[in-house]
């Protein structure tokens, strides 16, 4: 009993390191498909920025004769945190103009049922997406 004892209290730090290496392992395996699309949302963002900073101010002449150009769609990045409230989620697709309010957010993932389905992680979804595919965006793994 004494060899057995003294085993486990020589090899506890290995086994501590093993455990935390085989945790480590595994947050990093589920969350690889978040780590790798980072470049290409900070790329999406960044030309966004661009096409933002790139539009001149034009103020017509005759407003009546005015062809207004069509909507340019816009790809927006919303980053959801793990264990994120819906509130603090609504608030995210309010800023970038998804939904009017985050009521409108917390009452159509209530009417959809998807209150405990969003997932965490990295969404990047068109400007003119309506907010059933939203909701679908961030409810579906790997979209």
């Amino acid at each position: 009993m004494k060899k057995l004892k003294d085993l486990i209290y020589n090899k506890n730090d290995l086994f501590i390191v093993l455990i935390v290496l085989v945790l480590a392992s595994f947050l990093i395996w589920n969350r690889i498909d978040v780590i790798m699309a980072y470049p290409s949302t900070m790329i999406a963002e960044a030309e966004r920025q661009s096409q933002l900073q790139d539009r001149p101010d034009v103020v017509p002449m005759n407003p009546d004769e005015e062809e207004l150009p069509p909507e340019e769609v816009v790809m927006y990045a919303v980053y959801i945190n793990s264990g994120e409230s819906l509130e603090v989620i609504g608030e995210k697709f309010v800023s970038v103009g998804l939904f009017h309010s985050v009521g409108d957010f917390i009452q159509l993932a209530n009417e959809m049922g998807v209150t405990t389905q969003i997932k965490a992680g990295n969404f990047i979804m068109p400007s003119n997406s309506t907010p059933e595919e939203v909701m679908d965006i961030i409810t579906k793994p790997g979209l």
